[in-house]
């Protein structure tokens, strides 16, 4: 970040920041409470909450709460629910967990260490990950460029209040970003006080406030599409600095927890009538895991592949190292890292060309070290390869 950039960052009014994060802190803390105390359970083929959850939750929350008079509407319709939803699994503050036949969310120690940092540290925490990662994973769906054009590119030197923008004519899109905004002080918003039957927004004016205009000024909105992630992650948390706050405890909360190796994957795997279930250790790597299972039914190993595991936001594919352009390299991550729970299911798929499409479900994880993946139970002949 540039030296004017450093300036603009240390203009910030502390208490616009402190409003903002103590508005955000209380519906989060909302949020985080109600999935403490509750029973929840979460759809298996989509890991999401329930209807009824949200709608719950949603009577609780006060930034900006949807308007929906019954619970019969799924977790994307609640836009700060499902903000604060894959806030919490990104980093672990929430885990998906199965028991019996279904999926439960279990609430793990890192809420505590979240809840310990001051609330203008939480809400750059929720910031970072805001721009870093969320609203790029389904950047059609939110509308990011008419939004950015309407509200920012047009209005993002002016130095005098911003004028209203009539919301109106937005009424067919369900518009995630501004809500998202508002929840974080960044827009100022005039809600209509009927919701009409067709009205998805519940909104009729809005306008940038002048924390999201110092905000936006910091970080260049424009440009997030092209910064590198640890740039934008680092222009963000200089903002710590003028507000008098220590970055250390962020970065210790941000870092990626570390799991014993003394964990075992039974894995089964699966193409057509060819089943074998392998044990990995999950310090394996899903390379590992690839060799692995090309070794159990004899593949040669001379094509690229993919992983694809999670759904929705939680959805990634990690490829054969030589895809070097694609986000997610296969040797890059540890098993441990991104299976969550027993009867999970995962795909995998080798050669591009020939698309073999295997299934993985995980069928059990044993609290205890393997050293080297092998094949301990199989039924079906081997496929042919060429």
């Amino acid at each position: 970040m540039n030296n004017k950039k450093s300036e603009k960052a240390c203009k910030l009014n502390i208490q616009e920041v402190q409003t903002a994060a103590e508005r955000l802190a209380e519906d989060y803390t909302e949020f985080i409470n109600y999935m403490s105390s509750n029973v929840i359970k979460l759809a298996v083929r989509t890991t999401r909450l329930g209807k009824k959850d949200c709608f719950e939750i949603n009577s609780l929350l006060h930034c900006a709460p949807e308007r929906w008079q019954g619970s019969g509407r799924t977790q994307e319709y609640y836009v700060e629910i499902n903000y604060f939803y894959y806030f919490s699994i990104c980093y672990g503050i929430i885990r998906p967990i199965k028991k019996g036949g279904s999926l439960s969310a279990e609430i793990t120690e890192k809420r505590e260490q979240f809840l310990k940092l001051s609330s203008t540290q939480r809400y750059v925490i929720m910031l970072i990950y805001l721009f870093k990662e969320y609203l790029w994973e389904e950047s059609n769906e939110l509308g990011i460029s008419d939004f950015s054009h309407a509200l920012i590119y047009n209005k993002y030197n002016s130095v005098e209040p911003l004028e209203y923008i009539d919301m109106r004519k937005y009424n067919a899109f369900y518009l995630t970003l501004p809500r998202l905004f508002f929840a974080f002080g960044l827009l100022e918003i005039k809600w209509v006080e009927v919701l009409e039957k067709d009205d998805r927004n519940g909104m009729e004016q809005m306008r940038l406030t002048k924390l999201g205009t110092e905000i936006f000024q910091v970080i260049h909105f424009r440009e997030l599409s092209h910064l590198r992630e640890d740039e934008l992650e680092e222009n963000l948390l200089k903002m710590l600095v003028p507000l008098g706050c220590g970055t250390e405890d962020v970065k210790a909360f941000m870092q990626p927890e570390t799991i014993s190796g003394n964990v075992t994957y039974i894995l089964k795997v699966e193409l057509g009538s060819c089943m074998r279930k392998i044990r990995i250790s999950g310090k394996a790597t899903l390379e590992e895991l690839h060799k692995a299972i090309l070794r159990a039914v004899d593949f040669d190993d001379e094509h690229l592949y993919c992983f694809t595991l999670g759904f929705g936001r939680l959805k990634r594919s990690y490829y054969h190292p030589y895809c070097e352009e694609e986000e997610y390299l296969a040797d890059e991550v540890y098993l441990q890292d991104v299976v969550m729970y027993e009867k999970m299911k995962f795909g995998y798929l080798y050669d591009f060309g020939d698309c073999w499409q295997f299934d993985i479900t995980v069928e059990k994880i044993l609290p205890e070290y393997t050293e080297n993946a092998e094949v301990i139970e199989q039924k079906g002949s081997n496929p042919e390869q060429y």
